[in-house]
């Protein structure tokens, strides 16, 4: 069966492309092993000058971000009778997608993209320029 890794962070990007999803297994009538993955950046290290979060603190806060990066598109999944299986990630984003990929053994990296261009690109970087850069498994990216 084709392993997809559908990477999301809950933004319009990441929904558009679980529509894409959804409609391209439908309109091939294709089965796959969806793999939903999200990441979510470490909290910094604020020493002990800093904030003190206890260890509930931290997996409260893990677990609300979670549920907003996951949500709209497992949502999508769920009303189109899709299984899948969801991994939370703690780690460097565009790394933990790769690394999840190959740990997987996903046929291919599924993604949205907020389709920046040019100078704007440049500046800020983009999580699929470096998945793109990073990876050997092939990836589709949604805009």
């Amino acid at each position: 069966m084709y392993k997809i890794l559908l990477a999301v962070d809950g933004s319009d990007p990441s929904v558009r492309a679980t529509r894409a999803l959804i409609e391209s297994l439908r309109e091939h009538d294709a089965q796959a092993q969806i793999d939903v993955v999200t990441v979510h950046r470490p909290l910094p290290n604020v020493g002990t000058a800093g904030l003190v979060l206890t260890k509930e603190m931290t997996e409260n806060y893990y677990r609300q971000e979670f549920e907003q990066a996951l949500g709209p598109c497992t949502r999508l999944l769920d009303e189109a009778k899709l299984p899948y299986n969801v991994h939370r990630v703690i780690g460097p984003i565009a790394e933990s997608i790769v690394e999840k990929a190959e740990e997987l053994g996903s046929d291919l990296i599924y993604m949205g993209t907020h389709g920046r261009g040019g100078a704007t690109r440049l500046v800020l970087g983009s999580v699929a320029n470096k998945v793109l850069q990073l990876t050997r498994v092939p990836v589709q990216l949604v805009k």
